[in-house]
């Protein structure tokens, strides 16, 4: 979650810590992680697009997710060149209040779709997997209209817990910052709401289900003669599907898991644990744009399908730009 503006300038004085180098170090790391998240999300977005044998139910729930962080790059964008970067005379506070209100709602709103969407697939992989045929005969037949009821509640649930985030961002026009007033008892207690619903609940269901996944698909090694082909096929796409998921749920504990720890020792620590919980926040604040820019790369790794669509198309780009030249 975003908005830690206020302990950003209380640190200035009870922390001996430089703020402005703090600062930098979150808008240059900010801005690379910016840069190949929208570049990463976008191929994404193509890939599926304009690849008919993509648009299976996990990628369309892939490409969503792709759709929801390409809001962090460009959020952050905004969020850093007018915030943090040298003083704006576009950036008065009523233009400040609003982007430092979107920018906060949009990032959480965006952490929300990519979990909930997360959830939803590991349901269905372990649909998939625990019940192969069904999936595969109800995969031929399945409406449209499931699909889309289920991505329009990724995107609903998140927007609506995230609405108050409107309400409680605030733009600080003097030291140029947005930030949330943490101490107020109704943001605390809608918070630990939040972190219930986006962080906690979604990682116990992935940790639970995940596990049976992987274990159900060691037992189920029995030796090629016995399968068909399209057996092996859906057999070997379960396996490389789970290693891919596996690996993204891996580095999204890393980076978000260790920015909602902080986040929450920041929400409860007292006013003397103030500048320790910051020190701690100011290493890992980067964390969850570094987790966008590795979901690109993962899926870029495990899917050969989207790998050699991806060469394809540079490699398209290449042969129209050397016989424009010819």
């Amino acid at each position: 979650m975003e908005g830690n503006g206020t302990r950003l300038n209380e640190t200035e004085v009870v922390c001996d810590i430089n703020r402005n180098a703090v600062k930098r170090y979150w808008f240059y790391s900010s801005i690379t992680c910016s840069l190949f998240s929208f570049a990463g999300n976008v191929l994404i977005i193509l890939v599926f697009c304009t690849t008919k044998k993509l648009r299976t139910t996990t990628n369309c729930f892939i490409a969503n997710m792709a759709i929801s962080d390409l809001f962090v790059p460009v959020m952050n964008m905004i969020h850093n060149v007018l915030f943090t970067s040298v003083e704006s005379p576009l950036v008065t506070q009523v233009v400040g209040n609003i982007l430092c209100k979107l920018t906060t709602f949009l990032f959480n709103t965006s952490y929300g779709v990519s979990m909930t969407s997360l959830v939803v697939i590991t349901v269905h992989r372990f649909y998939a997997v625990a019940f192969p045929v069904k999936t595969f005969k109800t995969s031929r037949t399945q409406s449209f209209k499931i699909r889309r009821v289920l991505l329009f509640s990724t995107w609903l649930g998140p927007v609506v817990v995230c609405g108050p985030f409107l309400g409680y961002s605030s733009y600080n026009s003097r030291r140029r910052d947005c930030y949330i007033d943490m101490a107020e008892e109704r943001f605390v207690i809608w918070n630990i709401i939040f972190l219930s619903f986006f962080v906690a609940l979604p990682f116990l269901v992935m940790f639970v289900l995940y596990p049976v996944i992987v274990s159900r698909l060691v037992k189920r090694k029995i030796p090629w003669d016995f399968h068909s082909r399209s057996q092996r096929k859906r057999y070997k796409r379960n396996i490389s599907l789970t290693k891919m998921f596996v690996a993204i749920i891996t580095a999204l504990l890393l980076t978000y898991g260790s920015y909602q720890v902080v986040y929450v020792i920041i929400l409860f620590s007292s006013s003397s644990q103030w500048c320790r919980s910051f020190k701690m926040l100011a290493v890992v604040y980067p964390f969850p744009d570094i987790f966008h820019v590795i979901n690109p790369l993962l899926y870029f790794i495990f899917c050969s399908a989207y790998r050699e669509k991806v060469k394809n198309m540079f490699l398209c780009s290449n042969r129209r730009k050397n016989a424009k030249f010819n």
